[in-house]
């Protein structure tokens, strides 16, 4: 659970660091409109503005307070979109300076021309845009058609950006634009790993666990984009650090966004942590119901088998080796007490009779714990594992002696019932509709039958071994219960695993119970989503207080 929470924690993190970045270089290009009054300057600091709101929507969680039922991440990339849009149209707009000696790339000619700066200039009749336009329309077109997908043109618009970017670096006379660059080179490879994300609904198994959220693919995407905004920062200061309303400015925002996002990691690792241990709580207090709904289980089963031995018609049909009329007997008990098996056998240990299978007779048990005890006058009550065609078997088995009385007078057994209760799917599935929680019952260390099924399929994740020696040697090899963390489905699982014992005190199997750390997550998520919700409102809502009090400051330090 707490590896999902600093993964939420880190994206959150990461997605304001990005917007914190894009703020200031927002207010750095505004701060240079108000001087210059340059449209491309204008459109520029709006582009980043835009960016910043795709850094906040992007930290938000699913659910975000006024977004509820809308598609949160259709919504960030064309937010993206946006803000990347006005950037490139903002480059496609300024004239780079060549380098003395400098040749400018063939390709991007265009937009070394002579321009007119306007105070504001739309864009539709910026005169290298229409180049641009008149150019790429056709492209543009068919990639529309071909791509429909935001991602790929948030990675297009992004790489576009990177080149122009590139060619003011390189050939033009702005060095200082070297990490501005570099910052969107790494945004743009970033935005080209996220596009893989796109596989997750792969039916490649391995491709679809890298592509899922949290995935390798997710870690890459995240690692670049980190390196991205740090390129960013390092630009940004190059900027600020001879300007003093962007120093206050940045300085001010930084330190508002440093207390709102610590006070919301704190409160929220703090909310996780009771919401850990009411669900260990809760996980325990389960368990138990069900070890006592399981004796429970036990008492029904030899019950049923005392109530088949001591009934008249078993015991004559036993002693006259009636085979029909002991079938429809032991049927009809079978069904009346609702048990998955009954069958009789004689004083050798030989089945005479089993209620689910009349054909189905004359092979030998007598090896069986329960019915050698059975036959030794005592009724008992085991839990069994059997070795099946593929996978194990486990049961509850209850044996009851038939006791008939003889001519001189003196009991006599003459055989014993067997019944009992199968703990296969239907009864896993069971335990889950009334407790909520993954069941999964091992013989020893195998599966043989679990709630869990195969992604995408309804096939029951049965056969595979428990590979956590921490929980095998506890519990098959001590005796003990154990609970804590496991990974089902290489997701982790807050679980206990409880010894299964036979009768004589042998561990011949564990009973898995868990919950998903993510759901568990999920129980809290409203207010974790509350809180999340409120501090990037809060940061947003801070901005402009704290640009106006930098103003302030700066008039008068100035005066």
């Amino acid at each position: 659970m707490w590896e999902l929470f600093w993964i939420q924690n880190s994206r959150y993190v990461l997605e304001i660091f990005i917007a914190f970045l894009m703020v200031t270089a927002g207010w750095i290009y505004l701060d240079g409109w108000m001087i210059e009054r340059k449209g491309k300057t204008l459109l520029r600091a709006v582009g980043f503005f835009v960016l910043t709101l795709w850094g906040f929507i992007g930290a938000a969680p699913h659910g975000f307070i006024g977004f509820e039922g809308l598609n949160q991440a259709l919504l960030v990339d064309l937010i993206g979109l946006l803000g990347f849009g006005f950037i490139l149209a903002s480059l496609l707009m300024d004239p780079v300076p060549i380098k003395p000696g400098k040749r400018p790339p063939l390709f991007f000619g265009w937009i070394l021309e002579k321009q007119t700066d306007l105070a504001i200039v739309p864009l539709f009749i910026a005169t290298p845009l229409k180049h641009v336009l008149a150019t790429l329309a056709p492209l543009i077109g068919v990639l529309g058609f071909i791509f429909t997908q935001p991602k790929i043109w948030l990675c297009i618009f992004s790489s576009l950006i990177t080149a122009l970017l590139y060619i003011h670096y390189s050939y033009g006379i702005q060095s200082e634009w070297k990490h501005f660059y570099r910052g969107f080179l790494f945004l743009s490879i970033g935005l080209g790993v996220a596009i893989l994300s796109l596989l997750e609904s792969s039916s490649n198994v391995l491709i679809a666990r890298f592509a899922a959220d949290n995935g390798l693919f997710w870690i890459i995407e995240n690692f670049f984009k980190f390196i991205g905004a740090v390129s960013l920062g390092a630009w940004a200061w190059g900027f600020i650090r001879f300007r003093i309303f962007p120093q206050i400015f940045s300085s001010f925002v930084a330190l508002s966004f440093l207390i709102f996002v610590t006070t919301t990691i704190f409160y929220t690792g703090f909310l996780l942590n009771k919401t850990q241990q009411r669900a260990t709580q809760d996980l325990e207090t389960n368990v138990k119901t069900l070890e006592f709904a399981l004796s429970k289980v036990k008492e029904s089963a030899i019950l049923a088998a005392r109530i088949a031995s001591t009934n008249p018609q078993t015991r004559e049909a036993v002693r006259a080796n009636d085979k029909d009329a002991l079938f429809n007997n032991l049927n009809a008990l079978m069904f009346e007490n609702e048990t998955d098996f009954m069958l009789a056998v004689n004083t050798g240990g030989e089945v005479i009779m089993r209620a689910e299978d009349r054909d189905r007779f004359g092979d030998s048990i007598a090896q069986d714990p329960v019915v050698w005890r059975a036959l030794d006058g005592k009724a008992v009550v085991t839990t069994q594992s059997e070795e099946g065609v593929t996978i194990p078997t486990i049961s509850i088995r209850a044996a009851s002696p038939i006791v008939d009385t003889r001519e001189d007078g003196r009991l006599e057994i003459i055989g014993a019932v067997v019944t009992g209760y199968l703990m296969d799917i239907a009864f896993v599935d069971g335990v889950k509709e009334v407790t909520s929680l993954d069941v999964t019952i091992f013989a020893k260390d195998v599966a043989a039958a679990t709630t869990f099924t195969l992604p995408n399929t309804s096939t029951r994740l049965i056969g595979t071994r428990e590979v956590d020696t921490n929980i095998t040697t506890a519990v098959l090899t001590k005796g003990e219960r154990h609970t804590g963390t496991a990974s089902v489905l290489n997701q982790p699982y807050l679980a206990s695993y409880i010894p299964i014992l036979d009768v004589e005190e042998t561990q011949i199997g564990m009973l898995f119970t868990g919950r998903s750390q993510a759901s568990i997550l999920a129980v809290a998520s409203d207010t974790l989503r509350l809180t999340f919700s409120l501090s990037i409102i809060f940061m947003l809502l801070s901005i402009l207080p704290l640009a106006w009090l930098a103003r302030f400051i700066t008039h008068n330090q100035q005066v």
